[in-house]
């Protein structure tokens, strides 16, 4: 997570490096959400690929939506 910077990977809570998602790939920060790479760990190693869009997308924006109306 070092793309991130210090103050927000402080707050972020993680497992093995990577960050630990709720439902709609939301992470311990409030309005950061993960998906790719970050999700697998979380969500299956489909997540690492073009392919996991189709699961991921719906998903982010169903929570979004609600979300932020």
């Amino acid at each position: 997570m070092d793309f991130l910077g210090p103050e927000l990977r402080t707050r972020l809570a993680v497992s093995r490096g990577t960050p630990k998602l709720g439902a709609g790939y939301v992470s311990s920060v409030p309005g950061l959400y993960f998906t790719g790479l970050p999700a697998a760990a979380s969500y299956g190693p489909v997540m690492r690929f073009v392919c996991g869009t189709e699961f991921a997308s719906p998903r982010l924006a169903r929570h979004l939506a609600a979300a932020h109306g």
